[in-house]
C-alpha cells in the first residue's frame, strides 16, 4: 500500500510535558539513569529519540498511516489536546490520497470518542459546497458534542468560513470540526 503523506495539525499550542529531570540533590541516582517517559493514554512522551512517540495501541491503529516519526508527533498532540471546546479542539488534515483522508479523520473521530466519555458520536461528513447551502449554526447543532467532518475546503465561500469561525468562537457549543483536503488545497486556504 502506498504510505500517503499526512498532516495533522491543530491549534493547540502548548505540548505536552516532557519527563521531569531528577534533582540536584538527589546524590543515590545511577550514573546513567534511563530516559525518563510520561505515559499518556494515546502517546508515550520519551527524551530517547529512537523509543515510539505512540502508545502501541495508538500505532497499532494509526500505524498505515504515521510511519514517519514527525507524522507520529503531530497525531500524539492531536490525540492529547483535541477538545469539544469548539474555538480550540479543531483539526486541519491534509494529504494526497482523497479516500485515505477520509478513512484517516473517521478513525481519528472514533478513538476521540472512546476517550472522551461528552462525545455523543454525531458526526456529519461535509462537502465545502454542500456547507455553503446549510446554515450554520443549525449544522452545528446537529453534531453538538459531536464532530464535523469538513471535506474540499476550497469550495467554501467566504460568509461561510465568517459564519463558521463565529459560531465557533461563540462557545454555544461542544464540537469538533475537522478540515480535510490536499495540501496544496489547505495551505491556500490557511
Amino acid at each position: 500500500m502506498k504510505e500517503a503523506g499526512f498532516l495533522i495539525e491543530s491549534p493547540v499550542s502548548e505540548p505536552i510535558a516532557n519527563g521531569t529531570t531528577p534533582s540536584a540533590t538527589n546524590d543515590a541516582l545511577p550514573e546513567e539513569e534511563p530516559p525518563k517517559k510520561e505515559s499518556h493514554r494515546f502517546a508515550t512522551r520519551t527524551s530517547d529519540r529512537n523509543k515510539p512517540i505512540l502508545s502501541d495501541e495508538t500505532l497499532k491503529l494509526f500505524g498505515a498511516f504515521v510511519k514517519h516519526r514527525g507524522t507520529q508527533k503531530q497525531l500524539a498532540n492531536v490525540l492529547e489536546n483535541v477538545s469539544l471546546a469548539s474555538y480550540t479542539g479543531n483539526i486541519l488534515i491534509t494529504s494526497e490520497e482523497d479516500g485515505e483522508v477520509t478513512t484517516f479523520s473517521k478513525m481519528l473521530i472514533q478513538e476521540i470518542s472512546s476517550s472522551d466519555s461528552n462525545f455523543t458520536g454525531k458526526v456529519a461528513l461535509v462537502t465545502g459546497e454542500n456547507l455553503n447551502k446549510k446554515e450554520i449554526s443549525d449544522a452545528l447543532d446537529k453534531v453538538n458534542n459531536g464532530a464535523l467532518i469538513i471535506s474540499d475546503p476550497h469550495l467554501l465561500k467566504r460568509r461561510t468560513v465568517e459564519s463558521l469561525v463565529s459560531e465557533l468562537n461563540s462557545d454555544k457549543r461542544g464540537v469538533i470540526v475537522i478540515i480535510q483536503g490536499h495540501a496544496d488545497v489547505i495551505d491556500a486556504i490557511v
